[in-house]
């Protein structure tokens, strides 16, 4: 490759670098000079962008029903079924990569996973510390120590600091871990390559043994199940009443764009933080990229799965919802403050649009005779990514800025103008219509939230339970002293599909399972729901407004911004979390 080709390559790539940033800066600035030197104009292209975002916002209103459906049915099936899970037919290695993160929240996470049947036998956990932490090497020996004896292989690695070409951050942990953990697994201890499952995981969450169950049917019937990325939603519903309304809603909000992102066509989504794959497929593509542009490492992974597959890989959605920690700092100024920090670093993803844009170009100029079907393909991904990141920055600003500066800058401009007067009219009717949809959304999304809470989370929240060693491979089992009914279903409910569910969710119960986990006991203790949903909770959408400036267009184009500034590199920090749920 000559000297010339490479330049021209760098050149191609820094270009996109500059194509989400140039979109924030110019929708900033007509939106404050579009009044003033061309006003016709400027209600013309802001009809344009409001009709657009709510026919936009519609699609998504219908996508996020459809996904709601799948996991009810989901959830419900697998009660009446009551299906065991103890024959497994791959190796489930659950890498968890953590900083900093509070010890008790990291054992609740291993105490989850150790209370599912099959994991003494089938789970590898690989709990991917970094180097660069105090007391990383004391805190994962205490993990392995106390929890090595319920899984089939326990490993802590420990990512070294500052390696070359490397950013600091989740991508480059995962990455050095499974590269290790595929080392030790398959040429120490003859493990198949094709028999590992991996699923990345936060080190707070709540995975249900239902979704280990839903992935093994997924594998089976997948067109290639070593070329899928398979992508859960995530809920936030263990300490959401202890956060301020304006992080629990945007959370929920969240919440919704993942959930809608996984009913697009084609296979063509994102997996939001928790994910699986195939061993065969990391190895495929090279493991995971480290460097600054893929710190958003979720949305990245399933971008390179796709190209360096050359477009054969796709994504399924698992409808069983991962249940995560709220960001909580110690008072309520600080943890909003927090969400606003984890905001900016969610949004320096948006190096993916350059990256999706740059391979784009690539495949193109190696195979410009591709097919429609293909060509097709990589417009969705590319609409999608849009969709992720331009929204924020672009749009957010329009629907803030827009018919706001026109009518502090140049309010009589229209004046004696009938037809542009009636324009205004209309532009502010179609600004109220496109708050209909994300109403059916929240009206949607609290359904949902109270099913999932009740007969996925805590389906126990009514009665008592005890714990005691009768659990498979000597896992602390919780029961119910009287027999649970769920009114939805009209069936009582079982310990096998107690356990599949994965209900071991409460306060109380976390606590009372650590420590018989060690002293194992028999107890009977009253539980309670630590996430209702009551309609209090109507009330926190007030803070929408608030939530979608300071939570979503301010970082995000803070961050979009950031990317002009050449071999920026941003302190590593990570979500402020409390031990408690």
């Amino acid at each position: 490759m000559t000297a010339s080709t490479t330049s021209k390559k760098s050149v191609s790539k820094d270009m996109f670098k500059f194509f989400i940033p140039a979109a924030s800066i110019s929708s900033i600035v007509l939106c404050i000079l579009g009044p003033l030197l061309f006003p016709s104009a400027h209600v013309l292209m802001l009809l344009v962008v409001y009709c657009f975002f709510t026919i936009l916002s519609i699609g998504h209103a219908i996508k996020f029903r459809t996904t709601a459906y799948h996991i009810v049915e989901t959830i419900r099936h697998a009660l009446v079924q009551s299906p065991t899970a103890t024959d497994l037919a791959y190796s489930h290695v659950f890498v968890i990569p953590n900083y900093k993160e509070p010890i008790g929240i990291l054992k609740k996470t291993l105490l989850r996973l150790a209370s599912h049947r099959g994991a003494r036998e089938n789970y590898v956990i690989v709990l991917a510390m970094e180097e660069s932490e105090a007391g990383h090497i004391e805190k994962g020996a205490a993990l392995e120590r106390e929890f090595s004896r319920f899984f089939k292989k326990f490993m802590t690695t420990a990512h070294p600091a500052d390696l070359p070409g490397e950013a600091r951050g989740k991508g480059s942990n995962v990455n050095f871990a499974v590269r290790k953990a595929s080392n030790i697994l398959i040429k120490e201890h003859g493990m198949n390559m094709e028999n590992l499952v991996l699923t990345i995981s936060d080190a707070d969450a709540a995975i249900p043994e239902l979704y280990i169950q839903q992935i093994e049917e997924n594998m089976q019937v997948a067109k290639d199940p070593y070329a899928t990325v398979f992508c859960p939603p995530i809920f936030f519903s263990r300490n959401s009443n202890k956060v301020p309304a304006a992080v629990r809603v945007t959370d929920i909000m969240w919440s919704i764009m993942v959930m809608q992102n996984l009913s697009n066509g084609s296979g063509l989504m994102f997996p939001c933080s928790n994910y699986s794959l195939s061993m065969v497929l990391a190895d495929r593509v090279n493991y995971w990229d480290t460097d600054f542009d893929a710190i958003g490492e979720d949305m990245h992974m399933m971008l390179k799965c796709f190209f360096k597959t050359g477009g054969h890989a796709r994504a399924v959605p698992i409808y069983v919802p991962i249940n995560l920690t709220n960001v909580q700092s110690d008072s309520y100024l600080s943890t909003v403050y927090a969400r606003y920090v984890q905001a900016s670093r969610h949004f320096y993803g948006v190096a993916d649009v350059a990256y999706a844009l740059d391979q784009s170009f690539k495949s193109f100029m190696k195979r410009p005779y591709i097919s429609l079907s293909a060509a097709f393909d990589r417009l969705q991904l590319l609409f999608h990514m849009m969709e992720a990141h331009l929204i924020p920055v672009v749009t957010g600003w329009m629907l803030i800025l827009g018919l706001l500066m026109l009518q502090t800058l140049n309010p009589h401009v229209f004046d004696g103008n009938a037809q542009f007067e009636n324009l205004v009219h209309v532009l502010k009717i179609v600004s109220g219509l496109s708050s209909i949809p994300m109403v059916s959304n929240i009206l949607a999304y609290e359904r949902l939230h109270s099913i999932v809470d009740s007969e996925l989370f805590y389906p126990q929240a009514k009665g008592s339970f005890s714990v005691d060693e009768d659990g498979p491979s000597g896992i602390p089992l919780i029961r119910t002293s009287s027999e649970s009914t769920f009114s939805s279903t009209s069936m009582s409910r079982t310990d096998s599909s107690s356990t599949l569910l994965g209900c071991t969710g409460s306060d109380q119960e976390e606590e009372i399972s650590e420590k018989t986990i060690q002293k194992p006991t028999t107890t009977t203790h009253s539980i309670y729901h630590p996430s209702k949903r009551t309609i209090r909770h109507y009330f926190d959408y007030a803070w929408l407004p608030f939530a979608a400036f300071f939570y979503m267009t301010l970082p995000s184009t803070i961050s979009s911004m950031k990317k002009l500034i050449p071999n920026r590199e941003e302190k590593y920090i990570v979500a402020e979390k409390m031990g408690d749920d």
